[in-house]
């Protein structure tokens, strides 16, 4: 990769591009497991980067497009929220905001590029309940996951499914949306 196509690769215009391409394989990965998303909130999409340098060069490109509203540490590392000035519009869905994690210390991340996309199931506040109760004839592997994240108010349980064939590409379901647990955090 020259020069150019590095710095491209950090630039929020050239991940924005390529944000429909992920949702599309993520919406066929949901149906082809039989979890219909279609008609969900869809809060946020995480970017996974592999190097910290570009995490921080495009921490600074997003500052054209969009808010940080926060900037935490979860499980022990840097995990930033942005507000996009204007929603990404794709598929039928509006997402307000990106997540933009640093890598972890041990990641083995296979490339960079967009990972999960997270839906928002309301209801009470077991999201397993939720969720299998959503959707009853969903017969796979899942993960439950609580993230510690200091000051945040509002739980924010996270049942994941994982696509078997592609680690980056997960979809991940809790009951709350993102800008709620970030306007929660004391």
């Amino acid at each position: 990769m020259n020069e150019t196509e590095a710095k491209n690769r950090v630039s929020w215009q050239t991940w924005k591009s390529e944000a429909p391409q992920f949702l599309n394989k993520l919406l066929a990965f949901s149906s082809e497991v039989g979890i219909e998303v279609e008609a969900l909130q869809l809060d946020h999409i995480c970017l996974r980067l592999k190097d910290k340098q570009d995490v921080e060069k495009l921490k600074v490109d997003l500052v054209n497009f969009a808010k940080k509203l926060s900037e935490v540490a979860v499980n022990g590392r840097p995990i930033m929220i942005y507000k996009l000035d204007k929603p990404l519009q794709i598929e039928g869905f509006e997402i307000p905001c990106i997540e933009l994690p640093f890598p972890a210390q041990d990641h083995d991340y296979p490339s960079d590029g967009w990972e999960h996309a997270e839906f928002v199931l309301r209801g009470e506040e077991n999201i397993e309940k939720v969720f299998q109760d959503r959707f009853p004839k969903y017969s796979g592997n899942y993960n439950i996951t609580t993230p510690q994240v200091e000051g945040e108010q509002l739980q924010n349980t996270t049942l994941v499914i994982k696509n078997p064939s592609n680690r980056m590409l997960a979809i991940k379901f809790h009951n709350h949306s993102i800008e709620e647990v970030v306007a929660s955090s004391t």
